[in-house]
Formats: C-alpha cells, sequence, structure tokens
C-alpha cells in the first residue's frame, strides 16, 4: 500500500497564503505615496506621531513579510520581497537577511545580533554599516561564483540604490521637498523600528560550537519571547500544544512585551539593569 500524496493539499493551503502575501507586498508599494499624501495635508504637530505609526507598521509588519518573501523559491516573490526593503532605503537587508542573519544569527559574525553590554546607539550603528558592508561582500562572493569570476551589470546593491532614488524623484516631482523630507523620514522611522526589533531580539544570547569548533544550528532558546501571563494547563484540551509550550519553556523570556522592551532600550541603563541579571542567569543555566 503506498502513502497518500498529501502535496495537493499543502499546495492549497499553501497557495493562498502565499498569494496573501504577495498581494500585501504589493500594497506596500502603494500604501507608501498615500501616506506621504496624508502627510503634507495633516497638521505638523500630528505628523511625527503619523510617522511613527506608519514607520512602525512598515517597520514590524511589511518588513516582516518581506522576509517571508525572500525565502520563497520563486525569484520573482523574491524580487518583491528585495523590492519591499529597498523602498524605503533598506535595501541591503534583503541581501544580509538571507546571506548573513539567517546562517549567522546569534553569533560574532552575525551584525544584527546585539552584543552584551552594548546600547542601543551603538548598535545601530554597528549593525546598519555592518550590514551593508556583509551583504555586498556575500552578494559579490556568490555572483562572482556564479559568473565564473565576473559581477554584471544588474548587482542586487544597484537595485538597492535605484529603486528608493526613482521613488525620491517621483515624490519629489509630485509633492515638492516637503513631500521628499516626509518619505525620508518614514524610511528612517521603519528602519529604526526593524533595528530596535533585532537588537531586543537577540540581545547577548550566542549559539555554542561543536567539537569541531562549528556553531550549532539555530534553536528557540536563541530568540528572547515575551513572558506568558497564564501558565500551560494540563487538560486534554491543551495536549496538541505542549510542543508549544515546551518550547516557549526552554527560551529565555524578556521582563516585559516586545514592544515594550523595544521603548525600554532607549533607556540604555534602564534596559541594562532589567536585562543583564536575566541574561547571566541564562547564560548560568546553560552553561555558555
Amino acid at each position: 500500500m503506498t502513502k497518500p500524496d498529501h502535496q495537493p493539499r499543502n499546495r492549497e493551503i499553501l497557495w493562498p497564503q502565499m498569494m496573501w502575501r504577495v498581494g500585501f507586498g504589493i500594497m506596500h508599494i502603494v500604501f507608501i505615496p498615500v501616506v506621504i499624501m496624508l502627510c503634507t495635508m495633516l497638521p505638523y504637530a500630528i505628523i511625527p506621531l503619523f510617522l511613527l505609526g506608519f514607520g512602525a507598521f512598515f517597520g514590524l509588519i511589511s518588513f516582516a513579510n518581506a522576509k517571508k518573501l525572500l525565502r520563497h523559491p520563486n525569484r520573482y516573490v523574491q524580487q518583491l520581497g528585495a523590492l519591499i526593503f529597498a523602498s524605503l532605503w533598506f535595501g541591503h537587508r534583503a541581501s544580509s537577511e538571507i546571506l548573513i542573519h539567517q546562517v549567522h544569527k546569534a553569533t560574532p559574525i552575525d551584525p544584527n545580533t546585539a552584543k552584551q553590554g552594548e546600547s542601543i546607539y551603538q548598535f545601530i550603528k554597528r549593525a546598519w554599516i555592518g550590514s551593508y558592508r556583509a551583504g555586498l561582500y556575500a552578494e559579490n562572493k556568490r555572483r562572482m561564483a556564479f559568473n565564473h569570476g565576473q559581477v554584471d551589470l544588474f548587482h542586487p546593491y544597484l537595485k538597492y540604490w535605484l529603486v528608493p532614488l526613482m521613488i525620491s524623484i517621483a515624490i519629489h516631482h509630485l509633492m515638492g521637498g516637503v513631500g521628499l523630507g516626509f518619505y525620508i523620514g518614514l524610511s528612517m522611522m521603519a528602519q529604526l523600528i526593524t533595528l530596535l526589533c533585532d537588537y531586543v531580539r537577540h540581545y547577548g544570547l550566542r549559539r555554542e560550537r561543536d567539537h569541531y569548533k562549528r556553531y550549532l544550528p539555530i534553536q528557540q532558546h536563541h530568540y528572547w519571547i515575551a513572558p506568558r501571563r497564564h501558565g500551560p494547563k494540563n487538560s486534554p484540551h491543551t495536549h496538541g500544544k505542549s510542543a508549544q509550550n515546551s518550547a516557549h519553556m526552554q527560551s529565555p523570556h524578556l521582563p516585559f512585551t516586545m514592544i515594550t522592551m523595544m521603548f525600554i532600550c532607549l533607556f540604555p541603563r534602564w534596559f541594562q539593569n532589567l536585562m543583564q541579571p536575566r541574561l547571566r542567569d541564562w547564560q548560568r543555566l546553560n552553561r555558555i
């Protein structure tokens, strides 16, 4: 007796999800000029909060969607994910996300993993410049291998600069210098939110090495996660969630929610006072 083929069923499940992500990615490109146009109509006192809100939306929701698109096997879907990052002057993150961060997170090699004792202001400079350089080096190395030692004209980093430049020219032509300033401010806000999330998510965590000095695969306990309000209940209804509860218990816990910690980290002394004892306890527990 042959095994039933679940592939058609999986395709039925994944296809709507992929289409939703692609549609949301396309809408992201449409949202940008709409947000800028609304900024030109609002009172100046409200604009900072407006940019903060949409910067958080783009940084946490749109960029998270872009990461999923980058990992899709279809080349055009990957290009859409890169376009989302590039639309807000953060294109190099598309390369560093796949080639550097996903491979080396929670190691000293990854510039987007915060070091123990490092403040958010030190991290932002190191992470932005470091991920730009690391992504560029990885792209050059990969493309030289594919092109037999030659990098062709359509280098990804060329696209990462051309896309926001074209958007900037269009916005300046339609909405003037004020609109261009709002676009740059929105891009900076989205990038800041993303880096704040990176800083908190992996702060001080390091992967272990095996006997050959190679880093072990990334695990759930290499991420800080939000605390649980209620512990798991021993009932038949929660039996199916045992794996999720086990993973939660094996992960280091933040003192507050992720959003709250992203705000607290703007005050380094406050953040360090909260996180250092937890990090030391976690390291002692795991003998790191």
